[in-house]
């Protein structure tokens, strides 16, 4: 049976996916399809209409976090969740906590107003809203993980898992938007980003991703 994955390679959603596939050496198709697509077979394996959706066999799920925890319960090895039940609850808030609040600010915030809406949908930037998300909104989030990482090179357990993606993901998002943390104020924010994205797993599927914009141009990371 094939597994297979509805989203655009480039959603910071569907990469941590991908990302999770990739880890336990699971291959899948996937299928190229954006947010809100109004597709019968789409809908109804996504009602809310958000990327990824997911089917393995006679199993469809929605939501990226929903995906991956069903990946780790059915396929256990390589474990991509800590196993240590403390580190795994830190895992699932830190998942949780990138999916929400950051990703308002880099995917739903800088990305969409300087990406995707003049590329996608031919609206202008509004630059003011840009403006209060990069001083007000994002710097106390910016905070939290400056604290958090440390001197850390991976965020719970000495492993690469679940968490380290979830917060990478977004920020690949923002680069493509112009968009970094500012080295001199978060300096182990930034060490511990780049050092996440020469992750063997994730060097993969930014190839998939580049090669995929290649192809498409850049108003393909709508």
């Amino acid at each position: 049976m094939t597994i297979r994955v509805y989203g655009n390679v480039l959603s910071p959603y569907a990469r941590k996916v991908y990302v999770t596939l990739q880890h336990k050496g699971l291959p899948c198709e996937i299928v190229d399809v954006l947010p809100h697509d109004k597709d019968a077979g789409f809908v109804r394996m996504s009602p809310l209409g958000k990327i990824p959706a997911f089917r393995d066999g006679d199993v469809t799920l929605c939501d990226s976090s929903v995906i991956c925890d069903y990946l780790e319960s059915r396929y256990p090895e390589p474990a991509f969740y800590p196993q240590d039940p403390v580190y795994r609850a830190h895992a699932l808030w830190i998942e949780a906590y990138a999916d929400t609040a950051l990703q308002d600010g880099l995917l739903r915030g800088v990305c969409l107003e300087r990406m995707i809406k003049p590329l996608v949908y031919k609206q202008p930037t509004d630059e003011d809203r840009v403006t209060k998300i990069i001083e007000h909104f994002l710097p106390p989030m910016f905070d939290y993980l400056e604290e958090l990482v440390g001197e850390r090179h991976y965020l719970l357990g000495g492993h690469f898992s679940i968490a380290d993606i979830s917060i990478l993901t977004g920020f690949i998002n923002a680069e493509m938007a112009d968009f970094r943390p500012d080295a001199r104020r978060w300096p182990a924010l930034v060490r511990y980003l780049g050092s996440i994205r020469e992750e063997p797993v994730i060097r993969r599927v930014l190839e998939v991703e580049q090669a995929y914009t290649k192809q498409r141009g850049p108003s393909a990371a709508g």
